[in-house]
């Protein structure tokens, strides 16, 4: 098995305490050297910062459409741990561990919301293996 880590650099601002399509972020797994992806997600972190009325934990949802309705990560709770200087940038990080096999998804799309208050996304890293 090969590692593969995939980070996108975000733009999304204003994530609050609701889900919303339009602030979704498009995670490329880069599977198009094959016909069927075949691996394992195992870890994805959150860079927030500009938090905003005290978020303390973010929810994630991953789905294999721009709606999030065909869900492959259900919805998933993290402590956002902030920075030792600061309290306006910080990470969610989450622990995945689940084989995913798909011959139509090559991108994926993930939702979050905050618990309360705002945060921006500067960038997503998801890892995962794939046999060589």
């Amino acid at each position: 098995m090969r590692i593969l880590s995939k980070t996108i650099t975000s733009s999304v601002i204003g994530v609050s305490s609701t889900m919303d399509v339009n602030k979704k972020i498009d995670v490329d797994l880069d599977f198009n050297f094959r016909s069927v992806f075949n691996g394992i997600l195992r870890g994805l972190w959150i860079r927030v910062s500009s938090a905003a009325s005290s978020p303390t934990a973010m929810t994630i949802r991953l789905a294999e459409d721009t709606s999030g309705d065909k869900i492959i990560i259900p919805d998933t709770d993290s402590a956002i741990a902030f920075g030792l200087t600061t309290t306006s940038s910080g990470a969610a990080v989450y622990s995945i561990d689940m084989r995913y096999v798909s011959s139509e998804a090559e991108k994926l799309y993930l939702f979050l919301n905050t618990d309360t208050g705002t945060v921006n996304i500067d960038s997503v890293t998801l890892t995962y293996e794939v046999t060589s």
